[in-house]
C-alpha cells in the first residue's frame, strides 16, 4: 500500500468513518455557491430529488423545502449535520408524505412538517425547532434530542419518544392533540412522557391529553422575555382527566394556567414565583403547592382541595369555587398577615366550637383579599338541612301548642265537673232538712245576722 493508502485509512479510522466513506459538505444548491447559506435552496417532489446529497454527503448547507405534490417516504439518511431548515410547502399542506426519516442526523437546524405519518430523527441532540403536524396513529422517534429552542407536536401521535429532552428554550414545547386551532373538538388522545426535562421556557398543552409526565422538571419560564416568545405553562384540557404532577419544580416565572380537565396538580417543590397562578377547571381539583410567596392566585371551577400549608405571601387571593371546599388554617393566617388579626376572611365560615387549626369551610361563591366580595352561598347539603331542620320545628311547635291547649281544656272541663258536684251536694241537703219537717229556722241572710259580740276597743283620748 502507497504512502497516500495508509494516510486515507488512518484518517478514515480516526475520524470514526467506515472505510470507503469520506466526510464531504454538499449544498442544496450547486449552481450558484456566492449564496449564503439561508438563501441555498431544494425543492424536492420525490425521494429521487434527493440523490444527489445521498453520494457521501455527510454535511449539507441550505434549506430543502418538500412540495406540495411529493408522495411517498423521505429519507435522506448518512447525514449528520444539517444546520439548515427542512420544511414542507405551502404552509398547511396535505401532501402525501408517508413518512420523513434521517436516521444519522446529529444536529439540524429547523424542521416543519405539517403532514407526516410518522418521524423518525432517532440520533439527533441538537435542533433549533421541530414542529410536527400527525393524522392520529402516528409516530415520532426523537430518542436522544436533549436540547431544542422548540419542540411542536400536533395530533394523536400513538406513540412519542422524547426520553433524553433537557432543555427547551426560547419558542418552547407545544403539545396539542388536535392538528388544526380547533380546540373544541375532544378526538383521540396523546401522551407525553419527558422523563430528563429540567427546564423549559414556554409549555402549552391543548386538548385531550391523557398523560403529561414531567417528574424531574425544575424551571418554568425565563426571568426576561425574549422578543415574542411566551414564559410560563399554560394547560387546557378537554377529554381526559389530567393528573398534574410536578413535583421538582421549583421556580415558575410569568403565569401558570391550568384549565379544563385537570384533576390534580400537585407543585411541593415550588417555594416562591412571581407568576399569576391561575387554576379555572370543568371537573373537581386537588391543589397542593408548598410555595411560600406567590404574585396572585385565581381559583375559580370546580375546586375539591386547597392544600397550602406554607403560604405567608400572596398580594391577591381569589377562590371562586362551585363546591365546598376545606379551607386551611394557612390560607387564615394569609389573611389576617394581609388585613390584621381583627378580620376575618368572608371567604370561610368556621363551624363553632372548632379549634383553629381545624378546617373550616369555604362558600360556594367567595372573594378571598383583592377581590369583589360576594354574598356566601350555602352548599346543597346545608340548605337541605336546614330546611328540613325547620319542618321539624314547625311539627314540633304544633305539637307543643296541641299539647298545652289539650291539657288546659281538660282541666277545665274537671273544674267544672267539680263545681257541678258540689252544688249538687248542697241542694241534696237542703231538701233533706225541708223535707224532715225540721222547726229550726233556716239562716238568715248576711245582712241580718247579729253582729258578733266582742269588746269595746279602748277610748283613746286626743293629745
Amino acid at each position: 500500500m502507497d504512502f497516500l493508502g495508509i494516510w486515507l485509512s488512518l484518517t478514515l479510522i480516526t475520524t470514526g468513518l467506515p472505510l470507503g466513506i469520506l466526510a464531504q459538505e454538499c449544498h442544496t444548491n450547486t449552481t450558484d455557491l456566492s449564496l449564503s447559506p439561508e438563501q441555498t435552496l431544494l425543492t424536492v417532489a420525490s425521494q429521487n430529488d434527493l440523490d444527489p446529497l445521498l453520494n457521501g454527503c455527510t454535511t449539507v448547507v441550505g434549506n430543502i423545502r418538500i412540495s406540495q405534490d411529493y408522495s411517498g417516504p423521505f429519507a435522506l439518511n448518512g447525514i449528520t449535520d444539517f444546520p439548515g431548515k427542512i420544511y414542507t410547502s405551502p404552509r398547511h399542506s396535505l401532501n402525501e408524505l408517508t413518512s420523513f426519516e434521517m436516521l444519522d442526523v446529529v444536529n439540524l437546524g429547523g424542521l416543519w412538517l405539517d403532514n407526516v405519518a410518522d418521524a423518525f430523527l432517532p440520533n439527533v441532540e441538537e435542533v433549533e425547532s421541530v414542529s410536527l403536524k400527525s393524522s392520529p396513529g402516528g409516530e415520532v422517534d426523537l430518542g436522544r434530542l436533549m436540547n431544542a429552542g422548540a419542540v411542536t407536536l400536533q395530533g394523536a401521535w400513538s406513540r412519542v419518544n422524547l426520553k433524553s429532552l433537557r432543555n427547551v428554550t426560547k419558542g418552547g414545547l407545544h403539545v396539542s392533540s388536535k392538528r388544526d386551532s380547533d380546540t373544541r373538538l375532544v378526538g383521540d388522545s396523546i401522551a407525553i412522557d419527558l422523563p430528563a426535562l429540567e427546564s423549559a421556557s414556554y409549555i402549552n398543552a391543548i386538548g385531550n391529553i391523557s398523560r403529561l409526565s414531567m417528574p424531574h422538571l425544575e424551571t418554568i419560564g425565563v426571568a426576561e422575555l425574549q422578543g415574542d416568545y411566551g414564559s410560563g405553562l399554560n394547560m387546557d384540557i378537554t377529554g381526559s382527566s389530567l393528573e398534574v404532577e410536578l413535583p421538582a419544580v421549583r421556580t415558575i416565572y410569568n403565569s401558570f394556567c391550568a384549565k379544563g380537565d385537570v384533576s390534580r396538580l400537585n407543585l411541593n417543590s415550588l417555594e416562591k414565583t412571581n407568576a399569576e397562578v391561575r387554576v379555572e377547571t370543568n371537573i373537581p381539583v386537588d391543589i397542593y403547592s408548598a410555595v411560600k410567596s406567590v404574585s396572585s392566585v385565581d381559583l375559580r371551577g370546580k375546586i375539591k382541595t386547597i392544600d397550602f400549608p406554607n403560604l405567608t405571601e400572596a398580594s391577591q387571593f381569589n377562590i371562586i369555587s362551585d363546591l365546598a371546599v376545606p379551607c386551611t388554617n394557612s390560607l387564615n393566617k394569609l389573611y389576617e398577615a394581609k388585613y390584621g388579626s381583627d378580620s376575618k376572611p368572608t371567604w370561610c365560615t368556621s363551624q363553632p366550637n372548632l379549634p383553629r387549626t381545624d378546617s373550616v369551610y369555604l362558600s360556594r361563591r367567595s372573594t378571598v383579599p383583592g377581590g369583589t366580595s360576594t354574598e356566601p352561598v350555602l352548599s346543597t347539603g346545608s340548605l337541605i338541612g336546614i330546611i328540613i331542620g325547620c319542618i321539624l320545628a314547625g311539627i314540633l311547635a304544633i305539637a307543643s301548642i296541641y299539647t298545652s291547649c289539650h291539657r288546659r281544656a281538660e282541666e277545665r272541663k274537671k273544674s267544672r265537673q267539680a263545681t257541678e258536684l258540689t252544688n249538687t251536694s248542697r241542694q241534696g241537703q237542703l231538701s233533706r232538712q225541708l223535707n224532715s219537717g225540721s222547726r229550726e229556722a233556716p239562716p238568715a241572710p248576711y245582712r241580718q245576722r247579729e253582729p258578733l259580740s266582742s269588746p269595746a276597743p279602748p277610748y283613746i283620748r286626743g293629745v
